[in-house]
């Protein structure tokens, strides 16, 4: 990899891309050789101190949009009334019954967006949280080289 195709990542993609760059090229689960893993170290060594502040924070500001726990309770609490008022509703329509029934079938549905959520924007910051690791260590590793 070259730097330009580093800097062109960091500066143009947009957050999923990047995410995914970081994925394709740094995420060493035996995916990549390691010859180009070690290439690929070497040119985020090689870049300058600008690029490396505006990818540090952006990674910072990934892994904050990505957590997925943050406002989660806002967003339960109004489930829970939906829901609720539907029951409500549903027995003056369907009786006990049909209530209980489609309670049930929208809180599943519910739970399942929910968690499928949740899963993805986990990854997704674990693989910010480490990539912001990854700069931070080699940008440290090359200034203690230098001194």
């Amino acid at each position: 990899m070259k730097v330009k195709e580093l800097k062109d990542a960091i500066y143009k993609k947009d957050n999923k891309e990047l995410i995914n760059f970081i994925r394709d090229n740094f995420e060493q689960n035996g995916n990549i050789p390691v010859s180009r893993y070690r290439n690929n170290l070497d040119t985020l060594k090689k870049i300058d101190h600008d690029t490396r502040n505006t990818l540090v924070a952006r990674l910072s500001k990934l892994e904050e949009g990505y957590n997925a726990w943050q406002g989660l309770g806002g967003i339960i609490a109004l489930i829970v009334l939906f829901i609720s008022s539907y029951s409500s509703f549903a027995t003056i329509i369907m009786g006990e019954t049909g209530a209980s029934l489609g309670s049930f079938i929208i809180a599943v549905i519910v739970f399942l967006l929910i968690t499928s959520k949740i899963g993805d924007s986990r990854l997704e910051r674990s693989t910010a949280i480490y990539f912001k690791q990854l700069v931070t260590d080699t940008h440290e590793s090359e200034k203690e080289k230098k001194d």
